[in-house]
């Protein structure tokens, strides 16, 4: 009697031990953030362009070494301002006499969610006009990724002004 509770006690054991393992791949758990593009909008006035940037992250885990590019307009000769909510560094990338684009390091986005609602991390460039007008608009767009893999990539770039036939941001395709 003790040796067939013994094997059925070993058994339930083994049972237990691969229903609890049976959702971790063999090299271990998955990590993967969502972050994300909230928005991008433009402003124009005679003397500048302004883009604005709101990103985050959704899903189950923390974002780790985030990054944003934001796309400027065509021939841009000076930033006017970078303003953002987050303390690491915003840095423009220059091409000749035009600045192209600016990356900005966000580091670790926790995640947002109802239960721990996070901020938005804000990006705010202000440009001196675009010397292509009037042949070309001032548009502006951005880029989001992580070191952690991203679940969802296909909002992970936005650009503006918006097209309504080809919505690219969350909140055109009504997320």
């Amino acid at each position: 009697m003790s040796r067939l509770l013994f094997i059925v006690l070993a058994g339930s054991c083994s049972l237990v031990y691969n229903v609890a393992t049976a959702q971790t791949p063999a090299g271990g758990p998955i990590s993967s953030a969502d972050v994300y593009i909230d928005s991008v909008t433009g402003s124009i006035t005679p003397n500048s362009f302004t883009c604005v940037v709101k990103v985050n992250n959704q899903n189950d885990d923390d974002s780790q070494g985030t990054m944003v590019v934001v796309l400027l307009p065509l021939q841009v000769e000076k930033i006017l301002n970078i303003k953002k909510n987050f303390q690491r560094k915003c840095t423009p990338t220059r091409n000749g006499p035009y600045v192209g684009y600016i990356t900005c390091e966000l580091g670790s986005l926790p995640v947002n969610s109802p239960a721990h609602p996070q901020p938005p991390k804000i990006i705010d460039v202000t440009t001196s006009p675009s010397t292509a007008l009037p042949g070309y608009p001032e548009t502006c767009s951005a880029f989001i990724y992580s070191a952690v893999g991203d679940i969802d990539k296909k909002n992970n770039y936005c650009y503006w002004p918006p097209d309504p036939d080809q919505p690219s941001c969350p909140f055109q395709r009504g997320k």
